[in-house]
């Protein structure tokens, strides 16, 4: 009997050493690196609440839509669209005329004045159902703007074609400063006479937004006519 109650208390004497020798460890970890039991745990709840707030922040960003939209309308072309209320049209509508006087096609720029994003509304009122074809073929063919994330979709109802392409050099071959995002999108208005195209331009860093932001404009755009 005497033996059991030794053998047990040998056995109790055993798990105490091992566990005081477990925590001495852990104590000396922690001494060492200089952060107590109660810092760990404040830098472990400061992380859970950083990492919650910057996920609710980003699906808030995703979803924001702009409050006090512009509306541009042109009456004689027959059509209109919503813009965000930071962009501004750069002057006036730009007719262009060919040797005999005739208007064969009118430009409205716009910008953004808070980064150096750009929309460009080309109207061509003459062959404009043979551009648009062309616009057409290429995009079936894969070959020039639409070589690549080339694809059809849908505009006031209307069938499109849209052009995706990065550039790293301008028009004359000189390399930019900043990679740019380029979005070009192709139809025909409501009478399939005029050819409307969006040239939209934005910097590749602020690809997301802003073509999030010309999205929008799509989505917004209507036939008046």
């Amino acid at each position: 009997m005497n033996k059991k109650i030794l053998l047990a208390v040998l056995l109790l004497a055993i798990l105490g050493a091992s566990a005081y020798f477990i925590w001495q460890g852990k104590l000396k970890k922690r001494e060492a690196t200089g952060i107590s039991k109660q810092t760990e745990d404040s830098l472990k709840n400061a992380e859970m609440i950083t990492v919650v707030d910057t996920t609710s922040l980003t699906a808030q960003h995703k979803n924001i839509t702009p409050t006090n939209l512009k509306t541009y309308t042109n009456t004689k072309l027959g059509f209109s669209f919503q813009y965000p209320p930071k962009w501004l049209m750069a002057g006036k509508e730009v007719e262009v005329a060919n040797l005999k006087g005739s208007i064969t096609s009118v430009e409205i720029n716009f910008i953004d004045t808070l980064s150096p994003t750009t929309l460009l509304v080309a109207c061509h009122l003459t062959r404009g159902g043979e551009l648009y074809q062309y616009a057409v073929s290429q995009f079936k063919l894969k070959q020039g703007w639409y070589a690549k994330d080339g694809k059809e979709i849908e505009v006031a109802g209307n069938k499109a074609i849209e052009a995706n392409l990065i550039s790293a050099i301008d028009g004359r071959g000189n390399k930019l400063t900043k990679p740019t995002k380029t979005v070009i999108v192709d139809l025909l208005n409501k009478k399939q006479s005029i050819e409307i195209q969006l040239q939209f331009k934005t910097p590749l860093s602020n690809e997301e937004a802003g073509v999030a932001e010309f999205n929008r404009i799509l989505a917004g755009f209507k036939f008046t006519d």
